[in-house]
């Protein structure tokens, strides 16, 4: 009678045990699998930041600067739930010890109670059926293990490739910073040659002023760094002629000096002239001809002793083709007839405007 008392006990305490670890199984199965799906949208949720940032550093420098402070927190996060998931696999490890070490301990309850019940057939039938209950358990478990761990593998992955990008963002920030300096420098530089034509013509104003009325002629600053000196045809030629008056002579001489100044770059001369037509007296058959003879006057007066070296010269006669006023008055008509001296910007093309 004892004995049928002692075998129910061992009976009852295998069956609670059996009943926990199943029960522990489950919560920890249904644990891990909520685990790794949050770990799943989490990571799928991550990659799209990622993918944006990385879009988004493409941009200016405060656009990169934005950028790698986000990636920067979204690799904290990483770094954050990397430890939390490393964390849980040893925790589910240790878990997977103390199943093993239950397991043992089941085992050897049923051995005993199979050597002291080798004629139940059925209850060993039972014991046997939970054995591999618990076998298939472990297995499952082993499995949970595997993925957790091939998970972690995969962050560690996209841990790296973020750290990567940081510092590709970098780079990158560093050499935007290297290149906005440098343009920097050199707009204060363009400033600077700016300010210093700026004074130099203005001082080459004044000393035309002096020698003519300020009707007559024009210095001008385009945008572009071309500086255009426009000469009435007055100041340097007679009616219908392409031949250079002394006082003209004395003002060629001075801008020369003023152009001299300027040495790498090159210089246009252009004729222009009012819409009245040619007179049957003059040598000239249209005012193209005579914008094109006056241009070359004053080239050639250029090159007289080597004021100018001709290599920078270039000659262009328009005609009427180009005027500046209306051709209806007589002060259009004069200012339309012009010498137009363009001291060019560097590699720029000739009939760039500002």
């Amino acid at each position: 009678m004892k004995r049928d008392q002692n075998k129910q006990k061992i009976v009852f305490i295998a069956g609670l045990i059996v009943i926990a670890i199943v029960s522990l199984g489950g919560y920890l199965y249904n644990a891990q699998q909520n685990t790794i799906r949050a770990i799943t949208d989490e990571s799928q949720a991550m990659q799209q930041a990622l993918s944006h940032e990385l879009g988004q550093s493409r941009q200016e420098n405060d656009q990169l600067n934005k950028s790698v402070q986000q990636l920067t927190q979204h690799q904290s996060t990483l770094k954050t739930s990397l430890a939390e998931e490393q964390e849980l696999l040893h925790q589910l490890q240790a878990e997977v010890e103390a199943a093993r070490a239950e397991k043992l301990q089941v085992e050897l309850a049923m051995q005993e109670e199979l050597q002291s019940m080798a004629t139940v057939s059925g209850e060993r039938s039972q014991l046997l059926d939970k054995l591999e209950s618990e076998q298939e358990r472990r297995r499952q478990l082993q499995q949970q293990i595997d993925l957790v761990t091939d998970d972690v593998s995969q962050r560690e992955n996209a841990l790296t490739g973020a750290e990567q990008a940081v510092t590709q963002l970098h780079s990158q920030l560093a050499q935007t910073r290297e290149e906005q300096d440098q343009l920097k420098n050199r707009m204060e530089e363009v400033n600077q040659q700016r300010q210093r034509e700026a004074q130099h013509f203005a001082q080459l104003e004044q000393r035309l002023k002096h020698e003519l009325n300020e009707s007559r002629f024009e210095i001008s600053q385009l945008k572009n760094r071309m500086t255009v000196i426009k000469l009435t045809s007055e100041v340097l030629f007679n009616s219908g002629s392409a031949q250079i008056k002394p006082a003209g002579q004395k003002v060629l001489s001075l801008i020369a000096e003023s152009l001299n100044n300027y040495p790498d770059r090159d210089i246009n001369i252009e004729g222009h002239t009012d819409s009245v037509p040619i007179g049957k007296n003059s040598r000239y058959t249209s005012n193209w001809e005579l914008s094109t003879a006056r241009a070359l006057a004053a080239v050639d007066y250029f090159q007289q002793n080597r004021q100018i070296n001709p290599k920078r010269l270039k000659v262009v006669g328009y005609g009427e083709h180009h005027p500046v006023s209306s051709n209806e008055t007589v002060a259009g008509r004069q200012l339309n007839r012009r010498i137009e001296i363009r001291l060019l910007p560097e590699s720029v093309d000739p009939d760039g405007e500002s």
